[in-house]
């Protein structure tokens, strides 16, 4: 029946319906261990499956996911890449203002948004537990990018300071920008 609805609800009339019948199997453990194990096991799978729907929803809805997308593949804040980052389209200050005002209008009602998402799962629990490990996934990126925009604003002001940095023009650091912090990120989305 749940191949004919689409994600992710599908998960989550399979795990209401595997939620029911592991409840039915319980009281018969005994003869029934294999087939709860293996109940539990497609709960998790499909557990896995809404965690990432929650994930995709915090990185489109927050407005970060052109941000997410163009500094994943900078892995180190040390990299020689990190100056560079100021001429991308994504990070210039119009963008930059723009997934910072989206961020702001998003973080309010993030979560309870995220939970609506899953409302339709019976075991509430679990609908919280997946929404919380979506969240720190999202802040673990977020984490990432405020990590690469320090680093890049440290690398254009190391370059100003030797006298390679594009002469005397003022420019606004990227932090500036975009000031939200990890650790306020995970405060409200907590």
């Amino acid at each position: 029946m749940a191949k004919n609805i689409s994600a992710p609800s599908n998960s989550i009339f399979l795990i209401n319906c595997l939620l029911a019948a592991q409840t039915a199997f319980q009281p018969f453990q005994s003869f029934t261990r294999t087939r709860l194990e293996g109940l539990r096991s497609t709960i998790a799978d499909h557990s896995a499956r809404l965690v990432e729907s929650q994930y995709a929803f915090f990185r489109a809805e927050s407005s970060l996911e052109p941000l997410f997308t163009v500094l994943s593949p900078l892995s180190d804040a040390r990299s020689s890449d990190v100056a560079t980052l100021p001429s991308l389209p994504e990070l210039r200050p119009e963008a930059l203002a723009r997934a910072a005002q989206g961020l702001d209008d998003f973080l309010p009602s993030a979560v309870m948004d995220a939970l609506e998402n899953v409302k339709n799962l019976h075991d509430a629990r679990l609908a919280r537990e997946i929404t919380e490990e979506a969240a720190d996934r999202f802040c673990a990126d977020f984490e990432h990018v405020e990590e690469l925009l320090v680093a890049a604003d440290e690398a254009v002001e190391e370059r100003r300071a030797r006298g390679d940095g594009g002469g005397g023009e003022e420019r606004v650091g990227l932090r500036a920008m975009f000031p939200r912090t990890t650790g306020e990120i995970r405060v409200l989305l907590s």
